[in-house]
């Protein structure tokens, strides 16, 4: 838009004026808000004239000193330091939908996503920041956490996006997208790239929920890929100030368990808050805090280490019945995968222990094959569960999790008595 394109007369909309001035969203709404660009509103929505915009121009003063000195002073400059936890970029499109002063449907169902995260991990989600950033397509989103673009993704706001849930879904569309809620990848790090995602039109909504689709709203696609992302990071955005209010909180109840861990046994806020985190990385609820509590003082009476990857470990253990609980089927049955021994002697002669702890030196042919062999044995299971002795599992872990998020590694301390294991299948090398 050049500004021999304002028609005096015309009605503009926010981001109009917005993209017009090359300011923030936010900037525009104070303009409006105060009175400095004059408005109406028209249910709800502001209506800038473009005469009032052009009138604005002429008077603006343009790198006045007073105004200079008083954006320099160093109060007002705070707050470009602070990093929310978790932002979301819109592209100008995009913006209405965020919008308060436009009532942006995304709002009153942000409430929703943050109870099931809640309830899911225990993790009690921070609030979202949403901003526009002018760089992005005018349908396009980033989402980042503290500060770093962590996923992306487009909107086509009158459209429905169809995800195919069904193995057996039939082709609705030549026009196919990634599918930005599919578990079986990261958002970086995509296995396989098989598109069996698309936007369609309404007239196609009933064919495809017949086709083995899912269709949803690009608004719920939006607070769903955001939901995604704040769990898989759970364990990046939980910090020290949040597990203080925790344990306060349980202390009313339970003093006990708390004076005993923290009083007797020593173990501070910042080790506590490093365990939760281990726990959530991979999407362990840390909901019964009490029980978590209770399995680091027992833990930390055998033992007298303080070593987090070990108390992560007993603690898994200590919660074996809610892990379990989430894999087993109907029948209380878990179909497992397990190592061969050859393969699980590579692991442990690969652990180095040094002064800062124990790592994984493994070989990195070794590391690929390993990949490539897991690769082919998952690709038809819908949840890969892979069985390994106790002290090679998180490393195991670590090794899959970049290229195979949805896996889940159990230790055989891990499997509660209350279900089945199933082996269905074994990994193996050839010269491992």
């Amino acid at each position: 838009m050049s500004i021999q394109e304002i028609n005096t007369d015309r009605l503009y909309t926010s981001e109009e004026v917005t993209e017009y001035l090359r300011v923030s969203l936010r900037t525009t709404q104070r303009l409006l808000k105060t009175g400095q660009l004059p408005s109406f509103k028209v249910h709800g929505q502001y209506r800038i004239k473009g005469i009032e915009i052009l009138n604005y121009l002429n008077g603006v003063r343009i790198d006045s000193d007073e105004d200079n000195i008083e954006e320099d002073k160093p109060a007002n400059l705070i707050s470009l330091l602070e990093i929310h936890p978790i932002t979301v970029e819109l592209g100008i499109d995009l913006i209405p939908l965020a919008d308060p002063a436009q009532e942006g449907e995304i709002f009153k169902k942000i409430p929703d996503i943050r109870k099931n995260i809640t309830l899911e991990l225990g993790f009690i989600m921070p609030g979202i920041q949403f901003k526009d950033n002018i760089s992005l397509g005018k349908n396009e989103y980033n989402i980042l956490i503290d500060g770093l673009k962590v996923a992306d993704g487009k909107i086509e706001k009158d459209k429905f996006f169809a995800r195919a849930i069904s193995n057996n879904a039939e082709e609705i569309s030549d026009y196919k997208v990634i599918d930005p809620l599919d578990d079986n990848k990261s958002d970086f790090w995509p296995i396989d790239n098989n598109n069996n995602a698309c936007w369609i039109n309404e007239e196609l909504k009933e064919k495809a929920l017949n086709s083995g689709y899912e269709v949803i709203t690009p608004i719920d696609l939006l607070l769903r890929h955001i939901g995604k992302i704040a769990k898989s990071f759970s364990h990046e955005i939980l910090n020290r100030e949040e597990v203080s209010v925790i344990i306060e909180n349980i202390r009313k109840k339970y003093p006990v368990i708390v004076n005993e861990l923290l009083d007797y046994y020593g173990l501070t806020i910042g080790e506590l808050t490093k365990i939760l985190k281990g726990l959530l990385y991979e999407q362990v609820s840390i909901q019964n805090i009490r029980l978590i509590l209770e399995g680091l003082s027992d833990s930390l009476a055998i033992t007298k280490n303080k070593d987090i990857d070990i108390l992560v470990e007993m603690t898994r253990q200590k919660l074996s019945r809610q892990i379990c609980t989430k894999l087993a089927d109907k029948d209380k049955v878990i179909d497992i995968i397990v190592l061969s021994e050859k393969i699980s002697k590579v692991f442990n002669d690969s652990i180095c222990h040094t002064a800062e702890g124990s790592i994984l030196a493994l070989n990195p042919a070794f590391s690929q094959k390993f990949s490539a062999k897991v690769k082919e044995i998952i690709q038809n299971i819908n949840q890969p569960v892979i069985l390994t002795d106790p002290n090679i599992r998180r490393y195991v872990k670590r090794v899959l999790a970049r290229n195979f998020p949805k896996i889940v590694v159990l230790s055989y301390k891990e499997v509660n008595t209350m279900v089945k294991i199933r082996c269905i299948n074994t990994i193996d090398i050839e010269e491992a």
